[in-house]
């Protein structure tokens, strides 16, 4: 409404307020189409570069399926129970499987004062070994438990002195029985400590396919060739230890594979949403059904489900298609299911590995390690078609970027003219009013001097 003082039918009777807001509603009608159709080309905009995020995921997921090295064989080595043993392999490894059991782990020695002593009651040197090293720290008459303790850590020797309600705690920095803590001095202050025995260290023992072991460590690197164990936590029953001089990462596959079919489902679901949500006919969500049946959405569906479910030229029948290392739509018998028919992708993992362990070649070749064929590299050629610089989807964003600036333009002009327009309309009624109420003014005189002269 336009600012000022307007007069509203005082002089005619007439609402000539709403005759100008009606008149001026007809006129807006034009754009209010051009502000839907604004509002249609944003949400298709937005829509857009929603999909461009998606696919640009989806094109970061299959390349990392891709990547240099992923089927690359090397060295492997693993465990049934990573939480209390670890294994890691060389090239030195022999292929094979064994069979591990953990009845203790090594641990260091453990010395407490056994004394209330709180202080040294003269000049000491004390003389701390432990596995074969010794080293000596000077003391002070009067140094605190808490001094003695900063002296032997500050000494570097390879034990860690604390202080626990009071006392001097020593381990050893080293685990295993032969890392005993010895504690002595050229005084009396070692006497004065009186230091025992808290825990005492201990190898760690073990057994290799029922052969029995001990080691120094909790790390065991010569026990199964070219392989090292990492010793956590005691086992109840054996743990399966497996080792390969040259096998693929076949938890490294398995990751990649689960990330392309999470990145490969979310741009299906959501171009078969887009393009299956109809328009709002009533025009009160104009930005609804944005995508309803698009033309470049469809077509996407279609390229994707081709590029992962069509079969891969030059391999084998059995090792051509995706379902063959477990990535499909589903199962292949009984009833039809939702992952089907939407054409989003399931993983079975177990045949994933599977194939891995007796074709791990094929397996590159049918994902796209080394092939140009691959399924990893047919969805980059389809993803490529749409994002790069000169691909559909750029281009279709461009336009739309364009459309937009078009429609907020010509709205932005209309809305000027729509402006001067009602101004200039408020003035002439506003003008009308004025000559009404010079007029009744002018009869009100008139009469008033007819009744006079009568």
């Amino acid at each position: 409404m336009t600012a000022g003082l307007n007069f509203t039918g005082l002089a005619s009777g007439i609402d000539t307020n709403a005759i100008v807001t009606g008149l001026m509603a007809v006129e807006r009608r034009p754009v209010d189409r051009l502000q839907r159709s604004a509002d249609l080309a944003g949400a298709r905009l937005t829509g857009l570069a929603a999909m461009r995020t998606k696919l640009d995921a989806l094109r970061g997921a299959e390349q990392a399926l891709r990547g240099a090295g992923v089927f690359t064989p090397r060295p492997v080595a693993t465990s049934s129970d990573a939480a209390r043993v670890t294994a890691t392999a060389t090239s030195a490894a022999v292929k094979g499987s064994f069979a591990v059991t953990v009845e203790a782990l090594a641990r260091a020695d453990v010395t407490t004062q056994s004394t209330s002593l709180a202080a040294a009651g003269a000049d000491d040197v004390l003389h701390v070994a432990s596995g074969g090293t010794s080293f000596d720290v000077a003391v002070a008459a009067g140094d605190g438990i808490g001094a003695i303790a900063a002296k032997i850590n500050g000494a570097g020797g390879g034990v860690a002195a604390s202080v626990v309600d009071g006392r001097l705690r020593l381990t050893a920095g080293a685990t295993g029985a032969a890392s005993a803590v010895a504690l002595t001095s050229d005084g009396s202050l070692a006497g004065d400590l009186g230091m025992a025995m808290t825990l005492a260290g201990q190898d760690a023992r073990f057994t290799v396919d029922g052969v029995a072991a001990t080691s120094a460590t909790n790390r065991v690197s010569d026990v199964i060739p070219g392989v090292t164990l990492d010793l956590r936590a005691a086992t109840g029953a054996a743990i399966t230890v497996t080792a390969d001089p040259a096998a693929v990462d076949a938890d490294g596959v398995v990751s990649r594979a689960k990330a392309l079919v999470t990145a490969y489902n979310a741009t299906v679901d959501a171009l078969s949403s887009a393009v299956r949500e109809k328009p709002d006919t009533s025009g009160a969500t104009p930005a609804k059904g944005a995508f309803y049946g698009d033309d470049l959405y469809q077509d996407l569906l279609a390229k994707l489900n081709g590029a992962v479910t069509s079969p891969v030229a030059g391999l084998s029948s059995s090792r051509a298609q995706a379902a063959s290392v477990g990535l499909s739509t589903g199962a292949s018998t009984g009833a039809i299911s939702t992952d089907a028919l939407s054409g989003r992708l399931v993983l079975d993992e177990s045949k994933l590995r599977d194939a891995l362990a007796s074709d791990p070649d094929g397996v590159a070749a049918l994902l796209g390690g080394d092939s140009p064929q691959g399924i990893g590299a047919r969805l980059d050629g389809v993803l490529t078609g749409l994002t790069s610089s000169t691909g559909l989807l750029t281009g279709r964003l461009a336009a739309e970027t364009a459309r937009l600036g078009g429609y907020r333009a010509s709205i932005d002009d209309a809305n000027v003219r729509l402006t001067q327009r009602e101004t200039y309309l408020r003035a002439q009624f506003t003008a009308m009013e004025s000559a009404l109420g010079q007029l009744h003014d002018l009869q009100s005189r008139l009469n008033s001097q007819l009744g006079a002269a009568a």
